[in-house]
């Protein structure tokens, strides 16, 4: 189960989940009111590794995270 945490207090408009040749991505779309962001991601071991872009405000955001 993939468990992820939203800014802004929006919801997820719409995505997806798989898994895959030995791993397990997400793919899904919120809004903050300015423009959407593309949020992707794959689990890595106890990794989670993506990127956000946020169109409307015009920046691409690597990211990872390991649960605390």
């Amino acid at each position: 189960m993939v468990c992820v945490t939203l800014s802004y207090d929006s919801d997820i408009e719409a995505g997806r989940w798989n898994t895959a040749r030995g791993r397990t991505c997400v793919s899904f779309r919120t809004s903050d009111g300015v423009g959407p962001y593309h949020t992707a991601a794959c689990l890595d071991g106890a990794r989670m590794v993506g990127q956000t872009w946020a169109e409307g405000r015009g920046f691409l955001f690597n990211w990872d995270a390991v649960r605390g």
